[in-house]
């Protein structure tokens, strides 16, 4: 029988640190073999140096060290004065973006405000009228001659029509006329103490007369008892400064023109004929109202629906 012996860990590291080894370096079994092959059953210990390798090399590639990527730094291709070119462009773009969208909210805004402008003018009447036209003009030229056209147009007698000046030529927004615009399209002289006194609350009318339809307008003064005085000082050239109100009728006009003065429902109306029956200039206060009127039979008529 053979005689084996098994080599122990324990033993080796204590021979190899210098140390006398606590115990048998080797265990003597005696087994039996068969045919000189070694026993059966007996454990196989990897050396430690081998396991030590094995575990390098596993940690390397978890760490995947061959395919980290190399860190590029910016700052060897881009100089630092380019960096702050870039970033103070990015504040000027976002400089623009804010002043654009501020724009934007303000056409907005005036956008919806003049929707609500347009919405109170059309609805809104100081005495009640049968009908309401709108004039849509470019210019004045187009706007006169509209509203020359709706002065010769049919029109039911008796019967008050509020015409509306809106104003297209503007790029922004479309606007109806102002007081003194309206006095501007026409052609009409008013004093500077008078018009300075004149509010933007106003309708110019049409007036159905079977001779014709008439013009009037009805304005909104500050002080109506001021008004009344300067309205006087004003007769003497009101006939010359009014006559655009005639749309370029071929009038003859008195030599030396004088008003009168004619009581109606109370109210004190100033008047002067112009060598027809019942064609003239004819002015009244009515509380805070001017009224103007190229009749006696219109200017009754307003005052009708301002007392009624």
């Amino acid at each position: 029988m053979e005689k084996y012996e098994i080599r122990t860990m324990q033993g080796d590291l204590e021979r190899l640190a210098g140390k006398k080894s606590s115990g048998p370096t080797f265990i003597k079994k005696k087994k039996e073999t068969k045919d000189g092959q070694p026993p059966e059953n007996l454990p196989v210990v990897s050396s430690p140096s081998l396991t030590k390798k094995k575990r390098k090399i596993r940690r390397v590639f978890k760490k995947k060290v061959f395919f980290k990527k190399p860190h590029i730094s910016l700052e060897k291709f881009y100089p630092p004065k380019f960096k702050k070119g870039v970033s103070f462009l990015k504040t000027g773009y976002i400089v623009v973006l804010v002043i654009a969208v501020f724009f934007v909210l303000v056409s907005i805004s005036r956008y919806w405000q003049n929707i609500q402008v347009v919405e109170e003018v059309e609805n809104y009447s100081v005495i009640p009228v049968e009908q309401i036209e709108i004039i849509k003009m470019q210019s004045r030229e187009e706007g006169l001659e509209q509203l020359k056209s709706l002065v010769e147009a049919n029109q039911q007698v008796g019967t008050l029509k509020r015409v509306l000046l809106k104003d297209l030529s503007s790029k922004e927004v479309a606007h109806y006329l102002l007081t003194q615009e309206v006095l501007d399209l026409l052609g009409l002289q008013v004093p500077v103490s008078i018009s300075k006194k004149l509010e933007n609350d106003y309708m110019l009318l049409l007036y159905g007369q079977e001779d014709g339809n008439k013009l009037g307008l009805v304005i909104k003064v500050i002080n109506p008892k001021e008004i009344k005085i300067e309205l006087r000082e004003w007769e003497k050239d009101m006939v010359i400064d009014l006559i655009p109100l005639f749309l370029n009728k071929e009038l003859e006009l008195p030599k030396n023109p004088t008003f009168s003065e004619e009581v109606y429902k109370g109210i004190s109306i100033r008047y002067i004929d112009l060598l027809k029956p019942d064609l003239g200039i004819d002015y009244a206060v009515v509380g805070d109202y001017l009224i103007i009127a190229t009749s006696k039979r219109e200017i009754k008529s307003i005052i009708n629906r301002f007392v009624e």
